[in-house]
């Protein structure tokens, strides 16, 4: 369900126009009647359309009558209107409205609240119920435990979680850890199983035991809950089947995960032997007993007998995901894994990921060449298995090698690297839906010297204009020589060069040369994009005449007109507009005129601004007959590519029957006019 700010984005005056609009009585009624007229009923209110959070609005309003709305839709047989009233009452907290039935200006009574959260509870609404329990129970947390407490015991997890997981979160026990140990441990586990797997209810019990372990609950709460946690993993070992109880997959009986958690957080005599214990159970899922593994070599310093095959066997599961990586971090800080070990998982590519961030961080050895030898090879098999398997997503691919390009590599190395990068190069290309792909395939083979075969038309423009600067041996005094005799820069200004492209084949030369055009003083970056729809126009103009080779002083330069607005047809709205209520409009047909005087003379051009988007065209346009009718030489020219979108525009002032021979020369990207 949508909140009002989503719905409204915080207009509370229009959506009081509605509440108006849709009223009994005389059509047509202002706000300004509405408010200074006479009091509207309960009654009246509650009939309203579903869809309208009267409490919430009325009280953000100044009226009273929200109050009393709030308390008859809690309080009625209205569900759906229960429902709304409950979902209105985080958001009146928020504004610091009614909390827990404190003196101030609309409160609201916890008698009538608590009434009302009991029976949501029990109903369809738990989600509402426990939004509004939450955030009155940070002012009045213990004000709602005769209502709550008896529900602890109902038979129905969507009712028993959200209560228990308040009483955790007030640090309140009342019986709360009596109802999760009847549900996690004999015989309450066996009887309740197949509900409990199916809500996922015991995976959230044990989530809310590690959560008691929280050092500022209080220390008998935080010792029950590890000792409950300590006895169901017991329990668990001991059973006829504890591969299925001991599960991190959510198909588990219990969280292995958050009861390790917790006895590790809140340990006790015998933590360290039940962790052992765990380590060393070959029944086991590899990566519960790699979770035991770290926590005792933390608890105790030592490391367990078993710590090879616990790693051995946990690369060689299928079971890699990305979420895991904080798993391997933890070996690696705890000093659990060899480089070698990291490198054999490198090549199953379900945790390839989390294994190349293991392995650069692992590369702090005395010996850096060994070590990195070593990751070299894994990192080869871990990019070699990712282009293997490679489907519609570079970005663990281009992790990998920049990890790579990081590390000494020799010419065999490279060519490894090229072979791997080829084989995803021949599965991008067979994605023609997707043509970014082969491209961003293409910039990492320049990375290691791949890029020979690279078919320059087909990437995108800023990277053939990398490769083109590598095959033509172009360097950065050549180019900017070029550039200045262009008159894309000043000559007068002295301009830092950036390094050798040999040292920027990552892509830095893309950035850095519109550094140079900046620094030159012919060139500017400007944003085009305005989402309050406030277009300047005018001053874009300006700021193109600054990039002038001579100084023009414009007289004066101003734009006429303002944006229109027309509301698209009903049968043309978008879907989600017509879901919400809210009509689209289209500014098309609006137009703006700048008229600039120079000299005595007047220079008037016309810009067609689309929604959020300024005319850019039209000013670059103007700009360049503006210099025409000057007798200047120079024009204006937009760099870049159409793939590029134009919420922002780099553009460059210079001489044009210069400056077009040069970005063929360097390959530099121009847009085409339009």
């Amino acid at each position: 369900m949508s909140s009002i700010k989503e719905q409204y984005d915080g207009n509370w005056d229009l959506l009081l126009e509605e509440i108006v609009a849709k009223l009994p009585g005389e059509p047509g009624r202002s706000l300004a009647d509405m408010l200074s007229g006479r009091s509207l009923t309960v009654d009246e209110l509650v009939v309203l359309p579903e869809h309208i959070h009267l409490g919430a609005v009325l009280i953000h309003a100044g009226r009273p009558e929200g109050v009393e709305v709030v308390l008859a839709a809690l309080t009625g047989s209205n569900e759906r209107l229960r429902c709304l009233a409950l979902t209105a009452i985080p958001a009146m907290c928020g504004e610091g409205l009614g909390r827990g039935g404190r003196p101030g200006a609309m409160p609201l009574s916890i008698e009538a609240l608590s009434s009302a959260l009991g029976i949501a509870l029990q109903g369809m609404f738990q989600a509402e119920a426990n939004d509004a329990m939450k955030e009155f129970g940070q002012f009045e947390p213990r004000a709602y435990l005769p209502v709550l407490t008896p529900l602890l015991w109902h038979e129905d997890p969507q009712v028993f979680r959200p209560v228990i997981k308040h009483f955790v979160e007030i640090d309140c026990d009342d019986g709360a850890l009596d109802v999760i140990a009847k549900h996690l441990l004999e015989p309450g586990i066996r009887t309740a199983k197949d509900l409990m797997t199916q809500s996922r209810t015991a995976h959230d019990l044990c989530e809310y035991l590690a959560m008691w372990i929280d050092p500022s609950k209080a220390e008998p709460n935080r010792r029950r809950a590890a000792q409950i946690a300590s006895q169901a993993i017991t329990e668990a070992l001991d059973s006829e089947n504890p591969h299925e109880r001991l599960a991190s997959a959510s198909k588990g009986w219990l969280s292995a995960e958050e009861l390790l958690k917790a006895i590790y957080l809140c340990p006790s005599g015998a933590t360290a032997d039940l962790l052992e214990r765990v380590a060393s159970a070959g029944n086991l899922e590899p990566r519960t007993r790699v979770e035991a593994l770290w926590r005792h070599k933390s608890l105790t310093g030592t490391i367990l007998s078993v710590r090879a095959t616990v790693i051995r066997d946990f690369f060689a599961s299928d079971t890699g995901k990305p979420e895991l990586g904080k798993l391997i971090e933890n070996l690696v800080a705890q000093d659990l894994v060899t480089l070698d070990e990291l490198a054999h998982g490198a090549a199953n590519s379900k945790w390839t990921y989390s294994v190349t961030e293991a392995i650069t961080q692992k590369l702090r050895g005395e010996d850096l060449q060994k070590d990195a030898a070593v990751a070299l090879k894994g990192l080869l098999a871990a990019l070699g298995a990712l282009c293997e398997s490679f489907l519609h997503d570079t970005e663990e691919i281009r992790y990998v090698a920049e990890c790579l390009a990081s590390l000494p590599r020799s010419p065999a190395d490279n060519a490894g690297i090229g072979r791997a990068l080829n084989v995803a190069l021949v599965g991008a290309q067979r994605m023609s839906k997707y043509p970014w792909l082969a491209q961003e395939v293409m910039t990492l083979l320049q990375m290691f010297g791949g890029g020979a075969e690279l078919d320059l038309d087909s990437m995108d423009p800023w990277d053939a204009m990398v490769e083109h600067w590598r095959r033509e041996n172009i360097d950065w005094p050549s180019a900017a020589k070029l550039l200045v005799d262009a008159g894309a820069v000043s000559p007068e200004r002295k301009l830092d060069l950036p390094p050798e492209v040999g040292d920027a084949r990552t892509g830095g030369i893309h950035p850095q040369l519109l550094s140079v055009l900046r620094a030159g003083g012919r060139g500017c970056h400007e944003w085009l994009n305005n989402t309050s729809y406030e277009h300047h126009h005018d001053k874009l103009f300006s700021a193109f005449v600054a990039l002038a080779h001579q100084p023009i002083a414009l007289d004066t330069v101003v734009q006429l007109g303002e944006m229109e607005f027309a509301m698209v047809p009903d049968d043309e709205q978008p879907q989600e507009a017509k879901d919400y209520g809210i009509p689209v409009f289209s500014t098309e047909g609006t137009r703006q005129q700048v008229v600039a005087s120079f000299k005595g003379q007047t220079f008037k051009f016309l810009a067609h601004p689309n929604g959020t988007y300024m005319d850019a065209w039209a000013v670059l346009h103007a700009f360049n007959q503006f210099m025409v009718q000057l007798g200047r030489p120079e024009q204006l020219f937009w760099l870049g590519s159409e793939q590029e979108g134009e919420d922002s525009g780099f553009f460059v002032c210079a001489l044009s029957a210069r400056f077009l021979p040069v970005c063929e020369k360097l390959r530099l990207p121009v847009r085409r006019t339009r």
